[in-house]
């Protein structure tokens, strides 16, 4: 271990410019790089910076889309090829660059817990609908007769831009970690469902959704986005099977009770969900272990509740890092207990009057886990 660094990190990789001598980046200038269609992805950033904000600028030529998808990203000091990577995914507000700078200026939480922050900016003018953003450009406009090919889709964007950040910074991570929150929350568990697909590799290590305004249910019989029926081809029983094994974290703020929260979809079948996003997120876990123990699948999804957060993305993102990456001591820091991350998961009293519902979950989860070599963590960490 080098003094000043991560415990066990390795001193900092050099970053170039011209890594790739025969890419398109190396063969072009920043303003407008000359690709065609048959090259693949590739990132541009003018400068690559450890220890404050990179602007990386991501061109997926076989997307056809005319511009880059921008991505904020912050590389931790003493970073190393292992360092671990975390995308998260702005909300309705398309306020990337806000959440980012409250991530990192205020709190500083990739820094702190040691990880590569991405937060990709998918603009309105690029991404201007929900069937785009939220959806994942899987089918125009939300037509299911009108399925797109997965080289256009949103999701496809996050795992082609993790692929070339491996190249580019030579990482040896075998995947990443995700975050959304509202909006953002909607784009990661259908990401989640779309690409833990028999016919497509994932390289989701643990995804996080967080207060979503409703939920794709993991039902064949409810069609896509309320469910992840008629989705024909692109989503069959085994995909569900798969889904339903995921490593997903269900998180939610026990304040997010707001039936008229301005953002809340109020349509009948998303009604449906429940009154409100603490509702709809319970609904959507306990529709998962019901689905789960129909299937007779390991059931991978967890849930997890924090106390005194309403729909405040950046707090929800911070209990997610805690979750994903409990906190290593640097060099010269007092111990850390850990008591922060304690008092963001535990149930608080205010939810203790829904213990018949969480005893059911509970249950629900070891029918459907029943098998010897089935392992996984608990749906909740701790009833008292």
């Amino acid at each position: 271990m080098s003094d000043g660094s991560h415990p066990e990190s390795k001193a900092p990789m050099a970053l170039t410019e011209s890594r790739h001598e025969g890419s398109p980046k190396a063969r072009s200038s920043f303003s407008r790089p000359v690709f065609s269609e048959g090259d693949p992805p590739f990132l541009k950033a003018r400068q690559i910076n450890v220890g404050s904000e990179t602007e990386f600028y991501f061109y997926d030529p076989a997307s056809k889309r005319e511009e880059p998808l921008k991505v904020f990203a912050f590389i931790p000091e003493g970073w190393n090829e292992e360092t671990p990577v975390l995308f998260v995914m702005h909300g309705v507000n398309r306020d990337a660059k806000e959440m980012f700078h409250k991530l990192v200026d205020k709190r500083l939480l990739p820094q702190k817990h040691h990880f590569i922050l991405l937060v990709p900016y998918f603009s309105q003018e690029q991404f201007p609908t929900r069937a785009e953003y939220n959806c994942g450009g899987v089918f125009a406009q939300e037509d299911l007769s009108k399925p797109r090919d997965r080289k256009f889709w949103s999701f496809t964007a996050i795992e082609n831009f993790f692929l070339a950040l491996k190249v580019e910074l030579k990482l040896a991570a075998p995947g990443y970690h995700i975050f959304g929150h509202s909006a953002g929350a909607q784009f990661v568990h259908r990401l989640v469902a779309f690409s833990a697909s028999k016919n497509n590799k994932s390289h989701i290590i643990k995804a996080v959704a967080a207060n979503a305004g409703f939920y794709s249910m993991p039902s064949l019989d409810m069609k896509f986005p309320y469910g992840l029926g008629r989705c024909g081809q692109l989503f069959t029983e085994e995909d569900l099977r798969i889904f339903l094994e995921a490593p997903l974290v269900v998180l939610l703020g026990e304040e997010d009770t707001d039936p008229n929260h301005k953002h809340l979809p109020i349509g009948k079948l998303a009604a449906k969900q429940g009154k409100h996003r603490f509702e709809r997120g319970q609904s959507f876990f306990e529709a998962g272990l019901q689905a789960a123990e129909h299937y007779g699948v390991c059931f991978g999804w967890q849930l997890q509740t924090i106390p005194g957060v309403a729909h405040e993305g950046v707090k929800m993102c911070e209990s997610a890092v805690k979750i994903l990456f409990p906190r290593i001591n640097l060099p010269g820091e007092d111990a850390w207990s850990g008591s922060d991350y304690d008092s963001a998961t535990q149930l608080s009293a205010r939810q203790r009057h829904k213990q018949s519902f969480l005893m059911r979950v509970a249950k629900k989860r070891e029918r459907a886990i029943g098998k010897e070599n089935c392992h996984t963590e608990g749906a909740v960490k701790d009833m008292s």
